[in-house]
């Protein structure tokens, strides 16, 4: 018998009966073929050892935590590949965990709390999914280009004391379960709202994270969705799904079942779809005193939360909109202003559309005092900001001024999206200048860097700057 701290891989295939069922044959065929010529080499690839095969799934231990997410990463990402094209109902997932702990390994087999965690874990990924543990995580951080989100602490079945949960979402996975979604939202009928609000709310790796001060707000939430996945199932508008997670599959069957009973078409679960269900609101209004006591500072919101306990419309379609993404937001002369940062590098057009889509526009500032209150929602958090390509400038949200196309460069035909005349510039000394050759069509908060006598801190300025149509973030105004 040895003990040691090992990092376990657990994974399974994601309704295996249903895949056999309906496509017994081919199910098996690329079952065995997926293991002798990816799995297993794969495994060894990352110097980890398979312990045992589950049926459909398989436990595996590594001595490097780094090498087990990076594996079970690889693995995810060449499926989905060669599961791309496929019938949804032949097509082949897994659900994957990594947790960091303490093994028995004994004649052959492996126990202990570890491999419990990594199994329960396993069971809470979603389809196509990775997560891993808290003491993982913590021993990873940056050392895998990937992206973590929390989930918070998760009471997993059988384990004492609730474990720290993060999603991981690697670069490039594709999500199958999206492509479906929007081959099946094109019956006339569905809003672009609501098929804006569904697409959003489910990435691959959706996670549905803590607000703030309410530690028992997730836990309400899950209490919530599970209620609905019950509901749903009994009525036959749910079959497959992520247990206690309001993620593509659920929304779809929510919106459905929302179009059936006269109710918006959402896909989200709001007071009147919970009543029409017969589940039990878990919302309290103090959920909201949280949002509002953190409304500048960049975070996920929960659209339930919004759609419940605002009056503000803009508010609630501003929740279902960006769902996902974090943003904060706040109120000048009557106009909500939100301040979003984008997944990633985005494109300015796709900043545009969701603007639009929230019944809004990138901001149009027509005073100094707005811009003031601009660049202070905008400084709220510094996630907002980023360290331009050169490193001599601070970057800041994108705005709605933009140049038209064939305009005298650099400084000719530059006009407000709402079609509002520009009567307040506040352009950084020198801009727009097309920095570096290439024309540079939309405007964003700028600061450059000067020396400064402490060197100890960043001192931002609500100067503007000449961009390239991509953004790290950008401020939308809705009246």
């Amino acid at each position: 018998m040895e003990r040691r701290i090992a990092a376990i891989l657990a994974c399974d295939m994601v309704g295996f009966s249903r895949l056999v069922e309906t496509d017994e044959e081919g199910t098996l065929t690329r079952q065995k073929r997926y293991r002798l010529e990816l799995i297993e080499p794969s495994i060894s690839k990352f110097n980890g050892n398979i312990i045992k095969f589950t049926g459909d799934g398989l436990l595996a231990e590594f001595s490097s935590v780094v090498e087990a997410v990076q594996c079970a990463i690889h693995l995810q990402q060449e499926i989905s590949a060669r599961e791309e094209g496929r019938e949804a109902s032949k097509k082949i997932s897994y659900r994957m965990a990594v947790n960091l702990g303490d093994v028995i390994f004994d004649d052959g087999d492996i126990f202990g709390d570890g491999v419990n965690v990594a199994a329960r874990l396993e069971s809470i990924a979603p389809a196509g999914g990775l997560v891993i543990s808290g003491a993982a995580y913590d021993l990873l951080k940056n050392q895998v280009q990937v992206d973590y989100q929390s989930l918070g602490k998760k009471k997993l079945k059988n384990i004492a004391s609730p474990v720290r949960v993060y999603s991981v979402l690697p670069v490039n996975l594709q999500n199958s379960e999206t492509k479906k979604l929007s081959r099946r939202f094109t019956r006339p009928g569905m809003t672009v709202l609501a098929l804006v609000a569904i697409l959003l709310a489910g990435p691959i790796f959706w996670v549905v994270s803590s607000s703030g001060d309410l530690p028992d707000l997730e836990f309400r939430l899950e209490q919530m969705a599970r209620d609905a996945q019950q509901r749903l199932t009994e009525e036959n508008y749910l079959v497959e799904y992520d247990p206690g997670i309001f993620g593509v599959n659920t929304r779809m069957a929510l919106a459905d079942f929302q179009l059936d009973h006269g109710l918006p078409e959402t896909g989200i679960l709001c007071a009147d779809t919970a009543s029409a269900l017969g589940v039990p609101m878990r919302i309290l209004g103090a959920d909201w005193d949280n949002v509002i006591a953190n409304r500048r500072k960049a975070m996920i919101r929960h659209p339930e939360v919004f759609s419940v306990l605002t009056d503000d419309q803009r508010l609630s379609r501003v929740a279902t909109v960006f769902e996902g993404m974090e943003f904060a937001f706040s109120y000048f002369n009557d106009h909500l202003y939100v301040a979003v940062l984008a997944n990633g590098s985005t494109p300015w057009s796709d900043a545009v559309r969701l603007s639009k889509q929230a019944n809004g526009y990138l901001a149009a500032i027509s005073s100094s005092e707005e811009n003031s209150f601009a660049f202070d929602l905008s400084t709220s958090d510094a996630k907002f900001w980023v360290l331009g390509d050169s490193g001599s400038a601070w970057i800041g949200p994108t705005i709605g001024l933009f140049q038209k196309h064939g305009a005298p460069e650099p400084s000719g035909g530059w006009s407000w999206m709402n079609g509002e005349p520009i009567s307040y510039t506040n352009w950084a000394r020198g801009q727009p200048n097309n920095w570096g050759g290439v024309n540079e069509r939309t405007a964003s908060f700028y600061s450059q860097i000067l020396p400064s006598l402490t060197e100890t801190e960043t001192v931002l300025s609500p100067t503007w700057n000449d961009e390239r149509e991509w953004v790290h973030s950008f401020l939308v105004e809705i009246e």
